[in-house]
């Protein structure tokens, strides 16, 4: 630990704790920087930085899933091209201990060899099975493919041998080449068992086939009985008012269903922004339903907590305490203008009564 001074806009506090993070700006010479933060330190793998993320509870421990890179990259940005899947546990979601990366490209000409991105994980039949979305060299990462991994352990995976198994359909959703969009979007699966139905959901980042460019951005819908073989369904939320629609998170409280999902300002459409006076917001929206799989309705701005700058792709998860709390994934720390690239302490969240999310 380096101890360094408060300059004069900064005040200092008994919760106030000064750290440094090792930022390698080659292999050779590590080089440290200063920040000051809360008790809590935000994680991240040493030299690496995370983004988006996922969990499973297995008492006494979580154990998270996150996308990593070097911090060595000559420009944060790149870390999409060179993701892979790390692991880390923690009793309290304070306190985090790295377990390495878990899932990683595929060999040269399989349909994963360039980078691996965000999935979720849930047990059935004794066995964890992990989505994960996939992109390859051969089409320069433009169309993405989800993929099935299984494991015993949570730490050891094994990639499923008939891999991918969901691609975007034509019937639904919008196709590479099919009308000048930069990629094909169809990643991020979240996955929610259903019993009454005897089967499994998936909820995915895609984009629709119709309507204008900027308009696209969906949930789109999965179902399988195995986790192997999937049905595409029509999307579960297409709300025409944004190009892109990611991470999504589906939660069931109070007799509601919460529908969570980031986005960026670019990505708020045209029309959108046209007949409303709100303000474009980076990071987490949410949007309300009656059952997980009835019509979703975005309330207000369906911005999620407009005091919570910085915070991306996050999720809702019921801490040790069986209060619900707000996991996040950073991209800056307070006083700094440098990319972080790191997981967020938990943050309390509540809803009102007539439903609305607080985080205090």
């Amino acid at each position: 630990m380096i101890i360094y001074a408060l300059n004069s806009s900064q005040k200092l506090n008994e919760r106030t704790i000064f750290y440094s993070i090792p930022v390698r700006k080659s292999k050779e010479t590590p080089q440290i920087r200063p920040i000051c933060y809360n008790v809590f330190m935000p994680y991240s793998p040493y030299g690496y930085y995370l983004w988006d993320f996922w969990l499973i509870h297995e008492p006494p421990d979580y154990h998270l899933f996150h996308l990593q890179a070097p911090r060595n990259l000559p420009d944060p940005e790149l870390r999409h091209n060179a993701a892979t899947i790390g692991h880390a546990t923690s009793s309290d979601l304070l306190h985090w201990t790295d377990k390495g990366e878990v899932i990683v490209p595929g060999k040269p000409g399989e349909w994963d060899d360039l980078s691996v991105w965000t999935g979720s994980v849930i047990k059935s039949e004794g066995l964890y099975h992990m989505l994960y979305t996939g992109r390859c060299h051969a089409d320069q990462g433009a169309i993405q493919r989800i993929g099935l991994a299984r494991s015993g352990d949570l730490f050891n995976w094994e990639k499923h041998q008939g891999n991918p198994i969901m691609e975007a359909d034509t019937k639904h959703y919008e196709k590479f080449g099919s009308c000048g969009y930069y990629w094909e979007s169809w990643r991020d699966p979240y996955l929610l068992h259903d019993p009454v139905g005897h089967c499994h959901y998936a909820f995915i980042t895609a984009r629709t086939n119709q309507g204008e460019l900027d308009e696209r951005g969906c949930i789109a819908a999965a179902k399988s009985t195995d986790l192997f073989h999937w049905e595409i369904l029509p999307p579960l939320f297409s709300p025409g008012k944004f190009t892109e629609m990611e991470v999504p998170q589906i939660l069931e409280y109070g007799g509601r269903n919460y529908l969570l999902f980031s986005t960026n300002p670019f990505w708020y459409a045209a029309s959108y922004l046209k007949r409303t006076d709100l303000v474009p917001w980076e990071g987490d929206h949410y949007a309300v339903a009656d059952s997980f799989l009835a019509e979703y309705r975005m309330v207000g701005d369906g911005v999620l907590s407009r005091s919570n700058e910085h915070a991306y792709a996050s999720k809702i998860v019921i801490a040790p305490s069986g209060a619900l709390v707000l996991l996040s994934w950073l991209s800056r720390l307070s006083g700094s203008d440098e990319f972080a690239g790191a997981l967020s302490r938990p943050k309390p969240i509540r809803f009102s009564a007539d439903g609305t999310p607080h985080i205090d």
